[in-house]
């Protein structure tokens, strides 16, 4: 088991899941970001341009470098994993985003935006709104971090300070930020850093304080939305998220009362005071001399919960009936045990507390809050946030503390039946964690072992094989109409010795301090499989459908218009195609790996047979492509310069961008032929694919990513989109998908389902909807189908996959043989079918026009175009594609995936 952290070192210890907690936060924050831009809570205040704003031109290609906002805290992550540096600047960088979305959810602002009709700056306000304009969040983050960085002298600041000053340029050269806005951007940016690094020099436990910064957010956004609504609906939802998270306040306060909010007592008391001491109306100074009695004194007739806390109330420590379980509750529902409590506490001669400077300092912070609301506010929007704040403080969080209390203590040992301790531990789920047992208060059996254990590191005070209550227990231990159902989950073996404590010993197992633990072994690289992976006919099939797919769109547009191509559209082919490679490069990177994750070897060796396997045939016929250029006149002149830049963005994997950029400015015809080299784009956006999941993996697992990539598609899809502009070029929807295929297609959910269709030969039928979906998805949808079009790429691939075992080599007749067939060389025919199509319109441009042949002149073209397209796919296949996958099998391992 680890090492557990005292308070002393508990922010020198690494974040243990760095990317858990990014996904967290983008999660959290492009919610709360996509609320305040969209439904402002109040009138909107328009940020004025001065004349320095409006002496600062527009540039358009300023606009990705704008963009890389949203790299900055997945950059931070990247760079800090596994160092001591990354929890300050998080903490940094998260708390100034929070200060800058709490402001545009109370005061809303904007700016007037400059008039573009077309290019990047029209696409960015497309996807974007002028909303939430002051403080600049896109200032704020890095220079946040940057401060924080520079005091702990890391060279990696010089980054964030270089991000910094990019980011303050592109928010005035975009027009998206006026100079105002970046000062007071940069001002909350400068005070996020140092109170962060004020809370550094204390001493302080960032973990805690950004707990309690997060709970004070969600309450201030319950309250916000409320207020701002008025109805009984969000009144009542407000009550419950404000009771919930007042409660996990309280266990927060319950830590820094042990002091481990920082070790210097008086600021420890006068954070946790300002934290909900004074507005729970419960100083810290009156609870911690009750609470230190009743760790000396627990289970005895000196132990303050056993006098004071349930005194005069149905509760003895065990199961209840149904009537005096209610009597119990509703008497912590409508205040009257709170009022036994106190007065049974000043009649065991309780006396009065003696508060304290910190007491004090934390109430003239709260006395001048409250002077701000009087300041700011109507007595009607007081009135409704006091009652917002009070009612649920004094009766819903009083009821959960009460049940979480309830089942922090036994009776005694055996007194619950299998269990020899006064206290429980309890393994629970997110809904509890959410409601009853908050930051690990339900491991409080390892809490009275150790009381100078902070929270966060109470679950590596969980000894090998101890048992636990399962969370499920909770209402056979608090009801007497449940039985409990004895199972005690160990968290690993339980000891026999463990089990049967006699009950005289309880006392010493409690008291007993925590023994020091031993580092854990070495996790050795799990080694790789080394036999190639078997073929999935399914698999190779879809990508001869998917071939088809794109070679019937292009043939239509080759078509005279008023034509069938004018009511058809087949772009759904290369969504196809995405699917099929987030399936096979997932399956190709993590077949074997139980972890979920690559090293570094497995990183250099996929890439080296993605070489292999991709670029002798790509430069070939990018070359050929520039060759023909320069002697095909069919299309007028070609401007060889464009020619070489969009071969250049093929050959080196960026082309969706040049291409994205090239329709955003209106100069696709000066950025080559198309003809040429545009299909690359969809080549490039699954090489950038490959790039970032294979990167990705050495640090985490499959489905992490996913989370995030899938996050990253559902706000990508409440943008507008249009055809080819970014939101075309970086479609990642299916890729994402196919990854997302490949983690499930394994589960036993997925085997069911699967089998049940065969059952029911519905696998065919389901297989012909997906279809129709990926055929009339731009009829169904016809603003924005690429939803459509990448659900249902991705349920064809996992037709194809789910049911079908890996070494399934069977034919099922000629056209399933010709499928397969096609889609062996997919990848050559996709490469190769335009550059063929632009020489058949050469022919019959030199013979005559594309208008003046007759159908059986362009039937007799498109045939033989077909046969031209299949020999040299072939050729390819054979000379260009096989060679290279020899090649890179020899400088590897045998490859993952023969396809």
């Amino acid at each position: 088991m680890p090492h557990v952290l005292s308070r002393q070192d508990s922010n020198v210890a690494p974040i243990a899941r760095p990317w858990l907690l990014l996904v967290v936060y983008l999660v959290v924050t492009g919610a709360l970001y996509r609320f305040v831009t969209h439904l402002p809570l109040g009138p909107v205040a328009t940020v004025p341009a001065s004349a320095l704003d409006r002496a600062i031109p527009l540039v358009p290609g300023t606009v990705p470098l704008y963009l890389t906002y949203l790299l900055v805290m997945p950059a931070l992550v990247w760079l800090g994993r596994g160092r001591t540096w990354l929890l300050p600047a998080f903490f940094a960088g998260a708390l100034a985003t929070g200060l800058c979305l709490v402001c545009h959810l109370l005061r809303p602002t904007a700016v007037s935006w400059p008039a573009a009709d077309s290019g990047w700056i029209a696409w960015l306000q497309r996807i974007d709104t002028p909303l939430a304009a002051s403080p600049s969040g896109h200032v704020a983050l890095p220079v946040a971090i940057a401060l924080v960085l520079l005091a702990l002298r890391q060279r990696t600041a010089l980054l964030f300070v270089a991000w910094s000053a990019l980011l303050t340029a592109t928010v005035l050269t975009t027009g998206q930020h006026r100079i105002a806005d970046v000062a007071w951007g940069g001002a909350v940016g400068l005070a996020a850093g140092a109170a962060t690094l004020a809370l550094l020099r204390a001493k302080a436990d960032l973990r805690t304080a950004a707990a309690a910064l997060f709970e004070w957010a969600c309450i201030v956004v319950a309250i916000r939305v409320a207020v701002a609504f008025g109805s009984w609906l969000p009144y009542a939802l407000a009550a419950l998220v404000v009771a919930t998270r007042q409660h996990a306040l309280f266990i927060l306060y319950h830590d820094a009362a042990h002091y481990h909010l920082t070790r210097r007592r008086g600021l420890n008391d006068f954070l946790i005071n300002l934290a909900i001491g004074v507005p729970g109306l419960v100083p810290v100074e009156f609870y911690r001399p009750l609470h230190l009695a009743h760790h000396r004194h627990l289970g005895t007739g000196q132990d303050p919960e056993r006098r004071f806390l349930y005194h005069g109330q149905p509760w003895r420590f065990r199961p209840l009936g149904a009537a005096p379980l209610a009597r119990q509750f509703l008497g912590d529902l409508f205040v009257l045990n709170m009022v036994r409590n106190m007065a049974a506490f000043r009649r065991a001669g309780g006396q009065n507390m003696r508060l304290g400077r910190p007491f004090h300092a934390a109430a003239a912070v709260w006395v001048a809050i409250v002077a701000l609301l009087v300041w700011a506010c109507s007595a009607r929007t007081l009135m409704l946030v006091a009652a917002l704040w009070f009612v649920p403080l004094l009766t819903l969080s009083v009821l959960l503390q009460k049940i979480r209390s309830m089942a922090e203590h036994s009776g005694g040992p055996h007194a619950t039946p299998g269990w020899a301790d006064w206290t429980y531990s309890w393994r629970t789920g997110w809904i509890g964690r959410v409601l009853v047992w908050p930051y690990h208060i339900n491991l409080h059996l390892q809490h009275h072992r150790n009381p100078a254990v902070p929270w966060h590191a109470l679950p590596n005070a969980v000894d090998d094989g101890e048992p636990q209550l399962a969370s499920r227990d909770l209402v056979a231990l608090l009801w007497r109409g449940r039985t409990m159902t004895g199972r005690h989950v160990p968290s690993s073996g339980p000891s026999a010795a463990e089990a049967a404590r006699p009950a005289e010993a309880a006392d010493a197992l409690r008291t007993r301090p925590l023994a020091p633990l031993p580092d854990p072994q070495p996790r050795t690289a799990e080694p790789h499989r080394a036999s190639a992976l078997p073929r999935l006919p399914g698999i190779q099939m879809l990508r001869g459908v998917a071939i088809l797919l794109v070679l019937m769109q292009h043939y239509l547009l080759a078509l005279p218009d008023g034509t069938v191509a004018d009511r058809l559209s087949l772009w759904g082919g290369v969504d196809l195609f995405f699917a099929i490679s987030g399936f096979v490069i997932s399956r190709s990177l993590l077949a074997g790996r139980a972890n979920g994750r690559i090293d570094a070897a497995d990183w250099r060796a996929f890439w080296i047979r993605r070489a292999g396997r991709l670029l002798p045939a790509a430069w070939t016929w990018l070359a050929v492509g520039l060759a023909l250029g320069s002697v095909l006149t069919a299309l007028g002149p070609v401007d060889l310069t464009a020619q070489l830049r969009g071969t250049a963005a093929g050959a080196f994997g960026y082309a969706n961008i040049f291409w994205a950029g090239c329709h955003a400015d209106g100069a696709a015809a000066r950025c080559g032929l198309p003809q040429l080299t545009s299909i690359y784009w969809s080549l490039s956006l699954e090489e950038q694919f490959y790039l970032v999941l294979a990167t990705a993996l050495l640090a985490i697992r499959l489905r992490t990513v996913l989370v995030v990539a899938l996050a990253g598609v559902v706000l990508l899809n409440t943008q507008p989109g249009h055809a080819f502009d970014l939101r075309w070029f970086t479609r990642i929807d299916a890729l994402v998908l196919g990854a997302g295929v490949y983690a499930l297609h394994r589960s036993h959910a997925s085997r069911r389902v699967a089998a049940w269709l065969a059952a029911r030969r519905l696998v065919a039928p389901a297989g012909i909807v997906l279809l129709a979906l990926l055929v009339g998805a731009p009829s169904i949808s016809p603003g924005d189908p690429l939803a459509i079009l990448a659900l249902a790429a991705a349920g064809l691939v996992w037709l194809a996959t789910a049911g079908e075992r890996d070494d399934d080599t069977r034919r099922r007749g000629r056209p399933y043989a010709m499928l397969d067939w096609i889609g062996e060389r997919a990848y050559s025919i996709y490469l190769c079918h335009l550059p063929v199509l632009l020489v058949a319109d050469e022919i019959l441009w030199r013979t005559g026009g594309l208008a003046h042949a007759g159908w059986p002149r362009l039937a007799a073209t498109a045939i033989g175009s077909l046969g031209a397209i299949a020999l040299a796919a072939t050729l390819s296949y054979r000379y260009l594609e096989q060679p290279g996958i020899r090649w890179s099998k020899r400088l590897t391992r045998p490859a993952t995936d023969p396809t």
